[in-house]
């Protein structure tokens, strides 16, 4: 079993993934709606998440998170593909260190 079936395996049940691609052993590209990523980040202890950085795209917003699974670290990018301006308010909820991320995104807008 590889790293990205371990971590499908877990997201599966509550969440539909449109793509899940594994870059490397640790590295996982995962594309996903605003809902299923919040759907997502709920199956995982927030202790085992550390919020990596942010990346702004042209239609997708790319939420790099360091998660522990299993005894695993797991780099995950999930793009979102329907974010609105709102995810960034409910990120700074979840992580409030996001902020400086986001000012960072919206100082490039």
């Amino acid at each position: 079993m590889t790293n990205l079936d371990t971590l499908l395996s877990a997201l599966k049940s509550n969440c539909e993934i449109i793509t899940a691609i594994q870059n490397t052993p640790q590295n996982i590209l995962i594309v996903l709606t605003s809902e299923n990523f919040w759907r997502s980040l709920n199956i995982f202890n927030k202790h085992d998440i550390r919020l990596r950085f942010l990346e702004e795209r042209e239609l997708s917003l790319d939420i790099h998170l360091s998660i522990t699974l299993q005894e695993v670290l797991f780099r995950v990018a999930f793009r979102i593909i329907d974010h609105s301006s709102h995810i960034f308010s409910d990120l700074m909820e979840y992580f409030p260190y996001a902020s400086v991320f986001i000012q960072e995104i919206k100082e490039g807008s």
